[in-house]
């Protein structure tokens, strides 16, 4: 959807999710560099960004799984790393690590953005620990 009056944006991209949600997130058209540098810069400044491109459809997976197999939260860990926490066992790092994970800066920014999905996310020292 085309934007006036919004500094900053021109589009709004508007989409309803599975759970019936509806989320609207801004977009700022910019020149594309050939080097890919501005993107990755780009995605790393704004974790809602880094969310859509390559959080979002992992997240979702994640927790339809674990939400089947009895879990309610896992852990975004500072290093991109996921973790869950089983009751009887302990803490168990998934094999899954996301390779831009954003930096401690726009963690709150993230959260934010997890609410607005559906999700709890609670920042804290070490990660992110989002819940359902």
């Amino acid at each position: 959807i085309r934007l006036f009056g919004v500094p900053d944006y021109e589009y709004a991209d508007v989409t309803l999710d599975q759970r019936g949600g509806l989320n609207c997130s801004l977009v700022k058209v910019v020149p594309m560099q050939d080097n890919g540098q501005r993107a990755q810069a780009d995605q790393q400044a704004d974790p809602s960004a880094w969310y859509e491109l390559e959080g979002q459809a992992v997240l979702d997976s994640l927790v339809n799984d674990l939400s089947s197999r009895g879990h309610s939260s896992l852990t975004l860990n500072e290093d991109g790393s996921i973790s869950i926490q089983p009751e009887e066992v302990g803490e168990r790092t998934l094999r899954r690590r996301f390779s831009d994970f954003p930096k401690k800066a726009g963690w709150r920014k993230l959260a934010q953005v997890l609410e607005q999905d559906g999700l709890r996310a609670d920042v804290r020292d070490g990660g992110i620990v989002v819940s359902w």
